[in-house]
């Protein structure tokens, strides 16, 4: 599909999906895909906040009542969205106990519209999970970038023997 971006955003729509936005009237939901993986889970959980299952792009995404808190853009810190998921039936508390911070789980995160569900209309993003809390009511995930800016840096060490292009030694001599 064509597309077309918005006011300033860094975010790209079909015409398709502008012309839904800027409708009275919107045939078709749009829809958000989760995708999350981490080190405890033997492969990745697909969930959609759609009332039935959805095909995209060949991977079946499981209903599951949710929704994203997403942050403001104006803020200048790093920016954490929270999901929000129904935990009456305790699913919630499941993902908390499976998702340790430590294991470097990762939500990714597209829109599609219902009715064409193979064209992701904003994404992905990928959040990692940072922390939790879940009661009887709603499990709260709080999901964020990676804070490269508390990050130690230079991130690798350089040298003669593993850059030696920097130093000017000849690659074939080294």
């Amino acid at each position: 599909p064509e597309s077309t971006t918005t006011g300033g955003a860094n975010m790209s729509l079909s015409a398709r999906a502008l012309q839904a936005i800027k409708s009275a009237n919107c045939r078709s939901a749009f829809l958000f895909l989760l995708k999350i993986t981490a080190s405890t889970l033997p492969q990745p959980l697909y969930f959609t906040n759609s009332l039935q299952a959805v095909t995209s792009n060949s991977i079946e995404y499981l209903p599951l009542s949710f929704r994203l808190a997403l942050p403001a853009q104006s803020k200048p810190e790093l920016a954490t969205t929270n999901l929000v998921i129904d935990n009456t039936d305790l699913y919630g508390s499941y993902l908390l106990r499976t998702l340790p911070t430590k294991s470097r789980s990762l939500v990714e995160v597209s829109v599609v519209m219902a009715d064409y569900p193979d064209d992701i209309e904003f994404g992905p993003l990928y959040l990692k999970y940072k922390a939790g809390s879940a009661d009887l009511g709603v499990a709260n995930l709080s999901l964020g970038h990676e804070d490269l800016a508390n990050e130690m840096w230079p991130t690798h060490k350089f040298g003669p023997n593993s850059h030696p292009g920097q130093y000017g030694t000849n690659v074939a001599n080294a």
